[in-house]
């Protein structure tokens, strides 16, 4: 899987589908300032890479897999990136996250205005399904999925648990915040993938596919977001993240966390034989890795702050190096 060109025809057909679903107006600026640069395309790229390790006819480019700016997958690509950006726009808002900066930019409601990014941000959340409409197959299984994935029971709940009082009640409360906000996500990536696909190659049913891909994204969904909660802690938090990061305040829990999710990652993609998807994700660890190692000093001094202990990261970065060199074992 070529990320980089991949990467860049993604990003192509990102901005022709919100200029498709933004109005004739100059608030079509403040859309495209909300979903572009659209950062790493994690989600994106991994619905691709499930799309190809399913398909029988799919190249090493993806092009054989449709990514033309009307081709179904490319409007699910954009549709699951464009959700992603319209709950970021509204997560930075001042009265949830409280965030100014995006990306290395002025959030949305900072380089306009809260109203506009309110607005902006519902525009983004309804013209994601706009482009599912435009789906070629199985898109009554994919609304479903989408629904369920990013509703009131899923990234919506997650927020709310976020922003609550619960998530600092106790660790299970914290990390179903990191199931519902971050993992779903994540799980709707591969199963829009698998289902964009007319006839999937299988190895085993479609339902158990889709399930086993369920529990894949769940694994490096919670992995996801406690490998982002670490590397936070390389710079100054404010005072929301710090109330609410899980290594300031269930340091020995998320690392057990970590590791675990971390091993069943490993057991699934391997067991799912999931080449192109794992290489999307090992990307991503060995980068995070980095990342740990290079911030290491900052991350001890945020987590010791309260403690009379050092915090040992060697295990959380072997792991993580361990898993990061196994993308060419498919």
């Amino acid at each position: 899987m070529n990320q980089k060109k991949i990467t860049k025809i993604l990003e192509k057909n990102l901005i022709a589908h919100v200029n498709q679903i933004a109005p004739k107006h100059n608030i079509k600026d403040v859309y495209l300032y909300a979903t572009t640069p659209p950062g790493k395309l994690f989600r994106p790229l991994l619905m691709v890479a499930t799309a190809q390790d399913f398909s029988p006819t799919s190249t090493d480019s993806g092009l054989g897999l449709g990514l033309s700016t009307n081709a179904s997958l490319a409007y699910l690509a954009s549709a699951v990136e464009m959700h992603h950006a319209y709950s970021l726009v509204h997560d930075d808002l001042p009265s949830m996250d409280n965030d100014d900066f995006r990306r290395g930019k002025p959030s949305t409601h900072k380089a306009f205005s809260e109203w506009e990014a309110i607005l902006v941000g519902d525009g983004l959340l309804n013209g994601s399904y706009a482009l599912i409409s435009k789906a070629s197959n199985n898109v009554s299984m994919i609304l479903k999925i989408f629904a369920w994935a990013l509703g009131p029971k899923g990234l919506i709940q997650g927020q709310v648990i976020d922003l609550s009082n619960d998530m600092r009640e106790n660790f299970s409360n914290l990390i179903k915040a990191h199931e519902l906000k971050t993992a779903r996500l994540i799980q709707v990536s591969l199963l829009l993938g698998f289902f964009s696909l007319e006839k999937p190659r299988l190895s085993m049913s479609k339902y158990r596919s889709s399930i086993n891909l369920a529990k894949i994204g769940k694994n490096i969904g919670i992995a996801f977001q406690l490998i982002d909660d670490l590397t936070e802690l390389t710079e100054e938090l404010n005072e929301h993240e710090a109330l609410i990061n899980p290594w300031i305040n269930f340091t020995h829990e998320a690392e057990i966390t970590l590791t675990s999710e971390l091993k069943k990652y490993s057991t699934n993609i391997a067991f799912m034989n999931l080449g192109n998807v794992n290489k999307v994700i090992t990307s991503y660890l060995f980068k995070m890795s980095e990342k740990i190692k290079t911030g290491r000093d900052k991350i001890n001094q945020n987590i010791t702050k309260n403690k009379t202990t050092i915090f040992d990261l060697e295990p959380i970065i072997s792991l993580l190096d361990s898993i990061a060199s196994n993308n060419n074992l498919f």
